[in-house]
């Protein structure tokens, strides 16, 4: 019973891994198909679209191009100039001729439309058909435009009940000296554009559309519909999607606006659309591109009829093949199911491989099996590799870290990596400058002129410090080293010399040399593990660097000590006489303010004195005149 349910399961998974495959990559399939159709169906159109574009803008540029060779040409600005200097009545003959001649001249370059000459004054003074001439065109806004900006401008496109014909007028000022001579004026033929448009639409499909429309969504051409396909032009205002975007655009003055979407056209039919803004000189117009979707999606129909048909045929095909591949499956299936338990409940023998020689499934699922293998041995290895490395770096962050000592770092260094490379062999050279300096050696002996410093471009090692790259070499020379050891040397047959990097300066350059070959793992645990050294190095330097800088800025501080020590005392000794200072000018002070007291008491002294003998001068003089009376 059991062995029943497994064979239906079977044939059960057989069916669906069958079936269902097919109805997903079924439905991927017509899903990317119509992606892909509607997406090519988009590509046609905006290549269509840039094509038209290109194609209008260069008529209108040809236009332009053919009016400023007219102009040089016919040298038209020297005879207007000269018509503004002949005005003079007397001088009407002279007028008429030049008018004459440049009518003709016109005439003969330019006959397709009514292309006119105005002078300063808007009046036309020549033009292909003699019955224009003296008309006056000052109330044409195109007109005043371009004598406002002083730049060729472009009318709206309208129809013209002269011409009997949808136009554009073209209007090219011309100056001499910054002064308005005349306005060549050039109609342009809108019907030019719909026959240009229609002969380049045949790559489109049979319901393919082109039409350009103005900011409004009145048509400027016909339509390629039979709905407006004759007369619909100038009259027929549309409004869908893709009008009232150009339109927002045209209005916001937006030429780099250019769009692709599926929409309901104005024939109310589903379109794959795309529409640009199409600048004329400083004139927007938009142009419109169209496609119905069920004709670009068409062939999805088919396909999809195919594929039904084909999942009936695998439905069937699925129940006959059961039958015969259940009784070929179970079989290997222990074989592997045995080949699995052994390896799950072991230890992984890489190098196990499944004996199945089968050209079918088993056969390839044996293959595959053994592919797996292989890649889960390189996985493996490379697991076994990447924790080396790891290993390898964390022991030699170790050894290096914090090392002040050049010697010490690059002997440790080299020694630990020479034993775990299996170097016989090695040595490091640090930068100076321009030249190398041998820092550490591992089981060195003498070799053929050695060197303790290399400069840049000399050997091996010094080209490596010019080109910061590695160099191998296999087959050295007899003569080149010896590998010695107490009971002999050899000679060592690979020789590696590396750079260590530190961004992309070379701080120091490791040299190997084996008797074995240097493999590529080797070559890449080594360049690893040189960046660590180069980082080292740095770090080294910079910790040198930082330590002479803080001596000297500790000696710096300590002279600084030393002389504010000085200023303090110095400042101690004039605060002291300071100090005198001020008690001797306070004791000048009392001693002047005594002096003042004194000089006050000899003065009011003086002054008694003065008034005594002043009295007794008087008392004398009036003895002695007392005396002569009597």
């Amino acid at each position: 019973m059991n062995k029943l349910g497994f064979k239906q399961l079977i044939i059960l998974l057989i069916i669906v891994s069958g079936l269902l495959p097919l109805i997903i990559v079924s439905y991927y399939t017509i899903s990317k198909a119509g992606q892909e159709l509607t997406a090519e169906t988009y590509r046609k159109n905006r290549m269509a679209l840039d094509y038209y574009k290109k194609g209008i803008k260069n008529q209108f540029s040809n236009i332009e191009k053919e009016v400023e060779l007219t102009i040089k040409t016919l040298q038209l600005d020297t005879q207007l100039a000269t018509l503004q200097q002949l005005d003079a009545p007397s001088k009407k003959k002279e007028q008429q001729d030049v008018m004459n001649s440049m009518l003709t001249n016109i005439s003969g370059l330019i006959t397709s439309l009514d292309t006119v000459v105005v002078d300063n004054k808007l009046q036309i003074i020549a033009a292909n058909k003699a019955s224009y001439l003296g008309a006056d065109l000052s109330s044409r806004s195109y007109l005043q435009k371009a004598l406002k900006t002083k730049k060729a401008t472009y009318s709206e496109p309208f129809y013209s009940d002269v011409t009997l014909t949808k136009i554009i007028t073209y209007a090219r000022p011309i100056y001499i000296d910054n002064n308005l001579v005349g306005v060549f004026i050039l109609p342009i033929d809108f019907d030019g554009i719909t026959r240009y448009i229609d002969t380049g639409a045949a790559e489109l499909g049979d319901t393919k559309d082109v039409f350009m429309v103005d900011a409004s969504g009145l048509l400027l051409t016909d339509t390629m519909s039979d709905l407006y396909n004759q007369g619909g032009a100038f009259k027929q205002t549309l409004t869908t999607k893709a009008t009232q975007a150009l339109g927002k655009h045209i209005r916001d003055n937006n030429i780099n606006f250019t769009d692709t979407a599926i929409y309901q056209s104005y024939h109310d039919m589903e379109v794959i659309g795309s529409y640009t803004v199409i600048d004329i000189g400083d004139y927007l117009i938009g142009l419109v591109v169209e496609v119905n979707e069920t004709e670009a999606t068409a062939t999805l129909n088919g396909m999809q009829q195919t594929l039904l048909l084909i999942i009936v045929m695998v439905v069937i095909a699925s129940f006959i093949a059961a039958a015969v591949i259940i009784s070929r499956i179970l079989s290997p299936i222990h074989s592997l199911n045995s080949t699995f338990t052994d390896i799950a409940t072991g230890e992984i023998d890489v190098d196990f491989r499944l004996d199945i020689k089968t050209d079918d499934e088993i056969g390839h699922l044996a293959n595959s099996f053994n592919k797996f293998m292989a890649k889960l041995k390189l996985m493996i290895e490379e697991f076994d590799f990447q924790n080396r490395v790891e290993t390898a770096k964390n022991t030699l962050n170790e050894i290096i870290r914090d090392k002040d000592d050049y010697a010490l770092l690059t002997k440790e260094t080299l020694s630990y990596l020479c034993k775990l490379l299996n170097m016989q062999m090695g040595a490091i050279y640090l930068r100076d400058g321009n030249e190398l300096s041998l820092s550490a050696t591992y089981a060195y002996s003498n070799r053929k002129s050695v060197i303790n410093k290399v400069h840049s471009g000399e050997g091996l090692v010094g080209q490596c410090l010019l080109e910061k790259e590695a160099f191998i070499i296999n087959d050295t020379p007899d003569d080149y080293i010896t590998i010695q050891s107490g009971l002999g040397g050899s000679k060592p047959k690979n020789i590696a010399v590396i750079p260590c990097l530190y961004e992309n300066e070379v701080l120091a350059i490791i040299e190997f040399a084996s008797v074995k070959e240097i493999t590529s793992d080797h070559l890449a645990l080594i360049n690893i593990l040189a960046t660590s050294l180069a980082n080292a190095v740095n770090s080294t330097k910079m910790r040198s660097e930082m330590r002479i800088l803080l001596e000297k800025t500790t000696l710096q501080t300590e002279e600084m000590t030393v002389q504010q020590e000085e200023l303090s005392k110095i400042n101690g000794e004039l605060e002291l006489q300071t100090k005198d200072l001020r008690d001797s000018q306070q004791q000048l002070q009392v001693q002047q303010e005594e002096l003042r007291v004194t000089n006050e008491e000899l003065e009011e002294r003086t002054h008694l004195l003065n008034s005594r003998r002043k009295i007794l001068i008087i008392k004398i003089m009036f003895y002695f005149k007392n005396r002569r009376k009597s």
